[in-house]
Parts: C-alpha cells; sequence; structure tokens
C-alpha cells in the first residue's frame, strides 16, 4: 500500500475528527434536541398519571375503573374474606386466618402492617390508640367513633372489615376501598385494632387514662 492511499483515509478521519470536536466547544450549542442513536424506548408517546387527555370527555388521562370488573389476579370468590360475610350474608365473628387473606410473611409483619395501614387511613380520626381523638376530631369533625369503648370492642371482625370497606352504616366514615384495595391489608387493620382494644382493656391503660384525664 502507498503511502499516499494511506494518506487520503487519514485526512478524511482527522476532519471528521476536528468537526466532531469543533461540534462540541462552547458556545455550538443547538437549539434543536440532541441525536439519540439508540432510542431504545427510552422515549415514549404517552400520557402521564394525572395530565389532561383531550381524547376523553372528562379531560382526564386516568381512567376509572369499569364497573363490575375485577383486575387480573384479584379475583376472590369467597365471601368470608372478600366481604367480611358467610354465604348466608351474615358478618362474620371472627376474622379469618391471615394466611387465607392472601399475606404471604408472618403473623409479626402481618400485625405490623396492620399497625401502618392504620397510622395512615385511621389514625387521622380515630387517633393513634383508637379513642376517636384524632386531629380531624380535634379540629371540630364530630360523630368519629371510640373504637376503645365496649359497644365497639363487642363488634364482630366482619363487621369492622365491612365498614373500612364499605363505611360506616351512620354514613359518617366514608368507604375505603379504593384506599386499601388489599383485602389483606383491611383485615390486617382489624386485627391491628383488635390489639388496641385489648391494650385499653388492661388496667395499666386504664390507670394511664385516669391520670391524662385529670
Amino acid at each position: 500500500m502507498s503511502l499516499s492511499s494511506m494518506i487520503k483515509p487519514l485526512t478524511l478521519s482527522l476532519s471528521i475528527g476536528a468537526l466532531f470536536l469543533a461540534s462540541c466547544k462552547p458556545g455550538a450549542e443547538s437549539a434543536k434536541p440532541p441525536i439519540h442513536p439508540n432510542p431504545n424506548m427510552d422515549k415514549q408517546e404517552k400520557y402521564l398519571a394525572l395530565s389532561e387527555s383531550p381524547f376523553f370527555e372528562d379531560g382526564r388521562t386516568m381512567r376509572p375503573i369499569v364497573e363490575e370488573t375485577v383486575p387480573y389476579g384479584e379475583l376472590v370468590q369467597d365471601p368470608v374474606i372478600r366481604d367480611g360475610k358467610t354465604a348466608s350474608g351474615d358478618f362474620v365473628t371472627t376474622a379469618p386466618d391471615y394466611k387465607s387473606t392472601g399475606w404471604t410473611k408472618s403473623y409479626a409483619e402481618y400485625l405490623k402492617r396492620g399497625q401502618e395501614r392504620y397510622e395512615i387511613y385511621c389514625t387521622p380520626c380515630h387517633g393513634s390508640t383508637g379513642d376517636g381523638q384524632g386531629m380531624v376530631a380535634k379540629r371540630g369533625f364530630t360523630g368519629v367513633a371510640n373504637l376503645l369503648l365496649p359497644d365497639y370492642a363487642k363488634l364482630s371482625d366482619g363487621l369492622l372489615y365491612s365498614a373500612i370497606k364499605n363505611g360506616s352504616r351512620s354514613k359518617i366514615m366514608l368507604p375505603y376501598a379504593v384506599q386499601i384495595p388489599n383485602l389483606s391489608d383491611r383485615w390486617a387493620i382489624v386485627e391491628y385494632m383488635r390489639v388496641l382494644q385489648k391494650a385499653a382493656a388492661t388496667e395499666e391503660y386504664k390507670s394511664l387514662s385516669s391520670k391524662e384525664a385529670k
């Protein structure tokens, strides 16, 4: 291979390299978007959550769940676990075994999960101990149930579960089925509520409560 035949490709390569370096210098920025040689679906034309959509009549991108449908893999046919009721429509007295609700971890983690969900969704109204003195109640909202009272401690687990899912019978508490979609989470809250009620029945709790009242 002659020297001249080697110089031509080298010159061309150097010229391209120089052009590339010149385009990278400060002040040479382009207003056009950068070229993405391998997109690999990194950028897609799509709607983001809570964004506006002119396609639908209500202008919302996020669509409501179609009525009378169940998401794939979430069909539960057992009325005890799904509704807290027997096949005849009566509320179950005690909650089903935690493993049957779809929970796959230990009971301790199940109870902890119930505490977490309770503190997120129930504490604002019912208070951290269940005494009905949450921030919502303290700011003037009336009718919040004191879950520690004997009348509420006597309620069946199925009825408590139904109140979480469908709202209270008095309609003061609205349904939380959307906010707490997992059945195991609802039953875990019921389980944690029972722990709060049992703790409130101890002499130690009663003595502490009487001191706070004074």
